[in-house]
Parts: C-alpha cells; sequence; structure tokens
C-alpha cells in the first residue's frame, strides 16, 4: 500500500479525545495486514495502541478513509507525531508467512491540545 496523502482533520485533539486522520492510498495487493499504531507526545513518550490484524480488505487501486485514535490520559499536550507501521502477509506468496512485508511511513506530525479551562494542560 502506499499512503498518497494523510490528513490530521480538525480540531486538534487534547488529551482524552480521538486524532482524526484522513488516508488517501493505493493498494497494490489485498493482503492480511497487521496494524502497529503509536504516537510520540512533546515529552518524547511513546504511546502504543494495540496491534490489529486485518483480513485482506478493500479492492486494489485508490482509496479512501479515516481513522481515529484516542489520546491517551497520560500523553503531554504540545507538538506531537503519529507513527504507523503495517506488515503484509499476502496469500499469493508463500514466503510472506515467514518473512512478512514490514514498512514504517513517515511520521504524521499534529497538536495535542491544552484541555480547556486547566493550567496542566490535563
Amino acid at each position: 500500500m502506499s499512503v498518497l496523502r494523510v490528513d490530521v482533520l480538525p480540531p486538534p485533539p487534547q488529551v482524552e479525545e480521538k486524532l482524526r486522520l484522513a488516508y488517501k492510498v493505493f493498494r497494490f495487493r489485498v493482503c492480511e495486514t497487521t496494524i502497529m499504531p503509536l504516537i510520540i507526545d512533546a515529552a518524547g513518550v511513546r504511546h502504543e495502541y494495540e496491534t490489529s490484524v486485518r483480513v485482506a480488505w478493500g479492492d486494489h487501486g485508490d482509496d479512501e478513509f479515516t481513522v481515529e485514535r484516542p489520546i491517551p490520559r497520560s500523553a503531554t499536550p504540545g507538538p506531537a507525531r503519529y507513527r504507523l507501521t503495517l506488515s503484509w502477509r499476502c496469500p499469493l506468496n508463500a514466503i510472506h508467512f515467514i518473512w512478512p512485508i514490514v514498512h514504517t511511513y513517515d511520521d504524521v506530525p499534529f497538536v495535542i491540545a491544552e484541555r480547556k479551562g486547566s493550567g496542566d494542560g490535563r
């Protein structure tokens, strides 16, 4: 899968709100996909989300979809990054079940907003 574009949708999320990302992608193959997302907050702390596996999904070609990720309560407000790593196992290539294709995409910068009415941002 090639990510053609990813946009952070407004408004900027606060702690315990959802980061919303709009993706435009191109799929070369339709394969089982392991999804390993995380964010890195303003303090440089990594917050990993649960890894999920999807059976072959989507169609070949262009696609658009929105992803939502909750901002953890322990995240520090300020500049942050969303990082996505995908792993594929395609049914027509037996070697993928031993050595899957793994790709980490470019980080997507965003801001974790200060919580309204709170001086410490939480």
